[in-house]
């Protein structure tokens, strides 16, 4: 009996993903390939085939065929690291200051992702973990809001990040966005790097389980993929849903030094392996692709980052901001806090 490929594939798939718990991970154990997966017969499973099983959530229709699945595993192992998400919005008044405490007992590292409404002056942040009534101060930040770039776009933010002065241990965060004039249904970005220089250590969506892109949304998580010189995340919607036309932030990758060097690219643009799709199934072109440079000859002072890292010293960690405009402005705050080493 004839046994048609997409069925196989939206029964597998409905199977595994039901199953599949998200959580952010230094590694992904891949599984083998499996032929019946690639739908487009591209010889590797991406999202242009998770996002045609996606698109089809929901529909039913004659199952008058036998299918029988032996051997499929009823999970996957996504890493036993504990975590937790946390988003503030907060509006701060023109010529205000003021604090936020957020509590990190019991976890070991936290990243903390920063994005302001104001792109004129931009806001202060201090950051600093009290241990009883000491004060450790961290990092002091500069926020300004991100001018997307022009329709269609995929970039990674920031765009130069400076290393001048910093030595093997040293970590990063870059972010990739999108900027587009039509709906779209999944993404897919694949950032490629000197794995002489850096490796990547984690990677994760921009607002915990979903992208900021797709907030608000149904979707097909996923865990990234990351080898010694790559890493590749991605997200669809599910059914019939769409994303109308903006910008916003997809998904963050944790770098770290291994051995400094003086000018690097991390490269996101692989045409075969970095793309949004329309929820017709079709890649949306055309599109500009920014990569990003890490150089050792940049001055810390250009720095802007939208995510800084650390590793947690103290139970709570508070954030002292000001607003030196005219304006109000509006400082979202997304922490992530992990039991990873």
């Amino acid at each position: 009996m004839k046994i048609r490929k997409n069925m196989i594939f939206a029964v597998l798939t409905t199977f595994c993903l039901s199953a599949l718990m998200f959580t952010v991970i230094p590694i992904r154990s891949g599984l083998p390939y499996d032929p019946w997966a690639d739908i487009d017969a591209n010889g590797k499973i991406d999202m242009k085939d998770i996002g045609n099983v996606a698109s089809q959530f929901g529909t039913a229709g004659d199952s008058t065929k036998n299918v029988n699945v032996t051997n499929w595993p009823s999970q996957q192992n996504v890493g036993s690291y504990g975590s937790s998400t946390l988003t503030q919005n907060i509006t701060i008044p023109a010529k205000t200051s003021g604090n936020i405490n957020i509590l990190t007992d019991g976890y070991s590292r936290m990243t903390l992702g920063l994005t302001s409404s104001i792109d004129l002056n931009p806001i202060t942040i201090n950051t600093g973990f009290m241990i009883g009534s000491f004060y450790a101060p961290m990092d002091s930040i500069s926020v300004s809001g991100i001018a997307p770039k022009p329709a269609n776009s995929i970039w990674l933010e920031p765009s130069i990040i400076p290393l001048m002065g910093k030595t093997v241990g040293y970590k990063f965060n870059v972010t990739a966005w999108t900027n587009l004039n039509t709906p779209s249904f999944c993404w897919q970005i694949k950032c490629t790097f000197n794995g002489d220089v850096f490796r990547v250590t984690r990677a994760g969506y921009t607002a915990g389980v979903t992208s900021q892109f797709f907030s608000g949304h149904s979707i097909v998580p996923v865990t990234p993929i990351i080898t010694n010189n790559s890493v590749m995340h991605a997200e669809s919607l599910i059914g019939s849903d769409t994303r109308s036309a903006g910008s916003g932030s997809l998904c963050w990758f944790e770098f770290e030094v291994i051995a400094p060097s003086t000018e690097e690219q991390l490269i996101i643009n692989n045409p075969d392996d970095t793309c949004v799709l329309n929820p017709d199934l079709n890649e949306i072109t055309p599109i500009t692709i920014y990569d990003a440079l890490a150089s050792w000859n940049a001055w810390p002072s250009g720095e802007y980052e939208t995510f800084r890292t650390y590793s947690i010293i103290g139970p709570i960690l508070k954030i002292d901001y000001y607003n030196p405009n005219d304006d109000a402005a509006s400082l979202k705050i997304d922490t992530y806090l992990t039991t990873a080493p």
